[in-house]
C-alpha cells in the first residue's frame, strides 16, 4: 500500500517536471501562473532572450541559479573566454553586453601594461601596414584611449630624412603648390611643429627667379611694381631682400 508521504513526493516531482518542461520552452520574460522572469532581477534580454531555460535551470534547480556570467560561460556549461581572448581578470560584464560578445567596451583605466601587448593586430587592432616606421611604444605618441587620431610624433633627435614619413601617404608630404625642387625637406624646413617659416636657400640660383617667384608659389611681383617684362634677376641682385 503506498503511503501518504511517497503520494505527496510523487506528486511534488509530478508538478515540479511538468513546471520545468513548460519553462523550458519560453526563454524571454514570459508569464505562467503570472509569474516574470523579470522580477527576479535577472531579465532575460539580449542573448539570453533565446536560450532554453535547462540550459541555466540544471536539473530542475530554480533557487540559486548562477547570475554571474562566468559561472555559466565557462565553456563548458556556455561559451567561455577563448585562448585569444584579452589578458584580464575583469568580469565579463566589465566589458561585454548581453546582446553579444563583439559589442565590448573596454575600460583602459584597468590596463597596467604596454599598449602593444593587447594592439598587436591579434587580439585588438594594431599597427597598420601604413603606420610610420618606429620602434617606439604606442604611448610615446598615442595619448588617447578613445581614438588613435590626434597623434603628436616626437621628433626629438630626427634631423633629416624627413620624406622617409613625410610623403603624403604615411604623414603629409610635399603639396602640389610646393616649390619644384628635389631637394630634401630639411634643406629649407627647420622646424619639427610647422612647414611654415622655411628658409629657401637660393644658393646657385641666378635666374629663372618667376619661375618660382610668380604671386602663387611664392611672393610674385606687386601690383605696384614699376612695368616691366624683364627677369626679377635684372635688377633684383639680392635672395634675401626685394629692396637690393
Amino acid at each position: 500500500m503506498i503511503s501518504t508521504r511517497s503520494l505527496i513526493s510523487f506528486f511534488v516531482v509530478f508538478v515540479a517536471s511538468a513546471l520545468f518542461g513548460l519553462l523550458s520552452a519560453q526563454a524571454q520574460q514570459f508569464s505562467f501562473g503570472g509569474f516574470d522572469h523579470s522580477k527576479t532581477g535577472f531579465p532575460l534580454d539580449g542573448g539570453h532572450s533565446g536560450v532554453e531555460c535547462s540550459s541555466c535551470h540544471t536539473n530542475g534547480r530554480f533557487i540559486g541559479t548562477p547570475r554571474t556570467c562566468a559561472i555559466c560561460h565557462d565553456g563548458s556549461t556556455a561559451s567561455g573566454k577563448p585562448t585569444n581572448h584579452l589578458p584580464t581578470s575583469q568580469a565579463c560584464a566589465s566589458c561585454h553586453s548581453k546582446s553579444a560578445w563583439n559589442q565590448t567596451r573596454y575600460d583602459h583605466r584597468e590596463s597596467v601594461g604596454p599598449c602593444a601587448g593587447c594592439h598587436n593586430g591579434s587580439l585588438a587592432q594594431g599597427k597598420p601596414t601604413s603606420h610610420i616606421a618606429t620602434q617606439a611604444p604606442c604611448e610615446t605618441c598615442h595619448k588617447s584611449t578613445v581614438t588613435f587620431s590626434g597623434v603628436t610624433f616626437n621628433h626629438t633627435g630626427i634631423t633629416s630624412n624627413c620624406a622617409s614619413c613625410h610623403n603624403g601617404t604615411t604623414a603629409i608630404g610635399k603639396p602640389a603648390a610646393h616649390l619644384p625642387t628635389s631637394q630634401p625637406c630639411e634643406t629649407c624646413h627647420r622646424s619639427t611643429l610647422t612647414f611654415a617659416g622655411a628658409q629657401m636657400d637660393h644658393t646657385g640660383i641666378i635666374s629663372g627667379c618667376a619661375s618660382c617667384h610668380n604671386g602663387t608659389i611664392a611672393e610674385g611681383k606687386p601690383n605696384d611694381h614699376p612695368r616691366t617684362s624683364q627677369p626679377c634677376e635684372s635688377c633684383h641682385q639680392s635672395t634675401r631682400s626685394w629692396s637690393r
